[in-house]
């Protein structure tokens, strides 16, 4: 009996035999300049992720601030400090570094230099509704991993990142809220902007640049976290490319990770127990 063409994987495996570049590809001088334009913005943002966002620190920002405003610098910091919000400010300072790498340099690129709809790079909902069984069995697949990693010393020891969000319900609605900014950054970044701007020049073969590009952003943690952040990216990448929008993945980077950092707090009885600090 001859297998279905209509079984469940069909439209992702019908991605595989797509032709690398198809006929309204750009060509020679074009394509060059495109090539060459996306490159320039993935090396800014990963600069920009790697130097001001991982690397930075609150404490040097508000020290630049306090050179530009003229308050004394120690005294300045000592204020923020006095908020008891600063480790949620520096939460903050990361998610705002990545918006700017990952989102406002991009947008100013593609609408003011390609004069491009920003809506072509994933920000449509385009067919995620048609092909969104896919995102339901991988992001059920990934939350048994987590609740079964939940029951470990170092995912305790890991997760939430901001260590104060059992602290009260402000603090984890509002350490939530910058989580979720940085996957929407992430996601619009690797499964839209680098998807889209280079499938004029690559074809298909954009899927593997923007996987790799992202799995350079894991190398310095543990093995396994690196290879599975490849594997990741690429089904996502696959996922992001046949619904056309970058939508279904935020939403399975957003209830995976809000829900590790809730069974974590669970797991260690350190839910929130006041509203307010």
């Amino acid at each position: 009996m001859a297998r279905s063409r209509h079984g469940f994987l069909s439209p992702l495996t019908a991605l595989l035999r797509e032709p690398a570049i198809t006929a309204d590809s750009l060509r020679g001088l074009a394509a060059h300049r495109r090539l060459l334009l996306f490159a320039v913005i993935t090396g800014a943002a990963l600069l920009i992720n790697q130097y001001l966002a991982i690397n930075g620190s609150l404490r040097h920002l508000v020290e630049v601030l306090a050179g530009f405003t003229g308050e004394a610098r120690g005294q300045l910091w000592r204020d923020v400090q006095r908020t008891g919000f600063a480790r949620l400010m520096e939460q903050a300072r990361w998610a705002g570094w990545l918006l700017l790498g990952y989102v406002i340099l991009p947008m100013l690129v593609i609408r003011f230099v390609l004069r491009e709809p920003l809506k072509e790079y994933g920000l449509a909902w385009g067919d995620t509704g048609t092909h969104f069984r896919y995102y339901l069995l991988f992001g059920g697949v990934m939350a048994g991993m987590a609740l079964l990693a939940s029951f470990s010393d170092t995912f305790l020891d890991t997760y939430p990142f901001y260590p104060l969000a059992g602290r009260s319900w402000l603090d984890l609605l509002l350490w939530e809220m910058l989580y979720v900014l940085q996957f929407f950054c992430i996601e619009f970044f690797y499964r839209g902007v680098l998807l889209r701007g280079l499938k004029p020049v690559m074809g298909i073969y954009a899927i593997y640049v923007s996987s790799l590009v992202y799995l350079t952003i894991h190398l310095p943690k543990p093995f396994m976290e690196c290879f599975g952040s490849l594997l990741f990216g690429l089904i996502l990448c696959l996922l992001a490319w046949r619904c056309r929008s970058i939508w279904g993945g935020v939403l399975v980077h957003v209830c995976l990770a809000v829900s590790m950092d809730v069974l974590s707090l669970l797991q260690r009885g350190a839910l929130p127990t006041t509203l307010l600090p």
